[in-house]
């Protein structure tokens, strides 16, 4: 049996759960020690073993780390392997120089074996965390115009469809920003810091402004 069929056979068992729990994003995620716990039993049953690299490179003036994670064969010692970058934050509140390039490391390692096994870690296109905020959100807007069309208000239907509109546009900041958290822990990390640093407990907390913010950021 060659390394290409070993390759398929551990692809077509592997089963890696998203263990990870992100309270601030109220999503779950797979880290790349889950990966590796999942893997581990299937190689051995193979003949086969998994192999992962770094290397920082300095590019345009940033760091980033490359890893290589390599399928070996015991028997033949064929190899596969694939490779992926991840990109040193500046800085990370709470975090020295050698723990930012190690959480670079195990997010660069994490997709590279993503890439090896066939791993999809892409955000549902439903996105179905969101709905029950959007359908609340749609329905106070509804109320919201209903009401400023009431004498007492003295509102005008444009300053009604501008709350409308402002609603709306946060409601889509919402979503980009929990979409990019839910689909790389590390923005996930970012984002509470940030938000944390702007004094507030949770992302529904945050002004079309700081949403703004937040979302350029990540």
């Amino acid at each position: 049996m060659g390394i290409t069929q070993k390759l398929l056979n551990i692809q077509e068992k592997l089963n890696a759960p998203k263990n990870q729990k992100n309270t601030f994003g109220n999503y779950n995620y797979r880290s790349c020690e889950d990966i590796l716990e999942a893997v581990k039993p299937l190689c051995v049953a193979e003949k086969a073993a998994v192999l992962l690299n770094d290397e920082i490179m300095f590019v345009q003036g940033r760091f980033y780390v490359k890893a290589t994670a390599t399928l070996v064969d015991c028997e033949s010692e064929e190899k596969i392997q694939t490779t992926a970058f991840a990109r040193e934050a500046d800085a990370k509140k709470g975090m020295d120089d050698s723990q930012l390039t190690g959480c670079a490391s195990s997010y660069a390692r994490k997709y590279a074996l993503n890439g090896l096994f066939c791993i999809d870690d892409a955000k549902d296109s439903d996105m179905n965390e969101m709905r029950p905020q959007t359908q609340y959100s749609s329905k106070q807007q509804s109320q919201g115009k209903s009401y400023s069309q009431q004498p007492k208000q003295r509102q005008n239907g444009a300053q009604a469809q501008n709350t409308a509109s402002h609603s709306m546009n946060r409601n889509q900041l919402l979503l980009n920003v929990v979409g990019k958290m839910r689909n790389d822990s590390g923005l996930a990390d970012k984002a509470q810091i940030m938000i944390e640093e702007m004094g507030k407990k949770s992302i529904n907390d945050l002004s079309v402004e700081e949403l703004q913010k937040l979302d350029s950021s990540l």
